[in-house]
């Protein structure tokens, strides 16, 4: 009993130097090198994924060009491309043009605040885009990512994924609307940017823009596990 006792204390010894070991090995490493392990090395896999939205974009366009063609025709063909091209601008597939806003997000430069409190999250991103579109947006943008129903904002180590690419800061969200109505929605009393203005003013830039342009979405629009019911008969 003594003797499986002493075994056990030295294996527990032995994983906590281990522990130890690799942690202080960790730490020597310069941050950039750190960030990296930490987080996996993407720059690779986003850079495919940026070829192959500039593909979609690419055939995008040449259906936007026949559909200009084929609305050139007169009566039903007409009306159905019309049609089209209001679902498609409602659906983030074109680029759009107008008056609008931009909201500039950048880390803190305080250096007596926590590294957590100083950087831009996914958290902060969110309730922005929300406000956006409750006071009237009619398309927002992040930096060179539509925001579309399926959308995603979320953390992953350092930087913000939208819609899987990556961003970092300074994070640029564009909404196109009316400026005015735009920018008092989001200086409201207590409102979705008074934790970052509490925490660093210069964490937050809201300007009003005569005219902005937003990118048409690029990423996939295919359902492959959804479908339409059928009619009751």
């Amino acid at each position: 009993m003594g003797a499986m006792s002493l075994l056990v204390g030295l294996l527990i010894g032995l994983a906590w130097i281990t522990k130890d070991a690799g942690t202080g090995r960790l730490q020597n490493l310069p941050p950039e090198v750190r960030d990296r392990l930490r987080r996996g090395d993407t720059v690779e896999v986003e850079r495919q994924v940026e070829d192959l939205q500039a593909q979609v974009r690419t055939l995008r366009d040449q259906i936007t060009r026949y559909e200009v063609t084929l609305s050139k025709e007169s009566g039903n063909s007409k009306a159905l491309n019309d049609a089209l091209q209001e679902l498609k601008i409602s659906a983030g597939l074109t680029e759009l043009v107008g008056p609008g806003i931009v909201v500039t997000l950048q880390d803190s430069r305080r250096p007596d605040l926590p590294p957590e409190a100083g950087i831009i999250h996914d958290r902060d991103i969110l309730p922005i885009v929300n406000e956006l579109r409750a006071a009237g947006a009619e398309g927002v943008a992040i930096g060179n990512q539509r925001v579309v129903a399926s959308t995603s904002i979320r953390c992953v180590g350092p930087v913000v994924q939208v819609n899987g690419v990556g961003q970092a800061a300074p994070i640029e969200i564009y909404a196109l609307g009316d400026p005015a109505e735009l920018s008092q929605a989001l200086e409201l009393p207590m409102g979705v940017l008074f934790e970052l203005r509490e925490t660093d003013p210069t964490m937050v830039k809201v300007e009003q823009l005569k005219e902005i342009k937003l990118p048409a979405f690029s990423g996939a629009t295919k359902l492959t596990l959804s479908r339409v019911p059928e009619a009751k008969k």
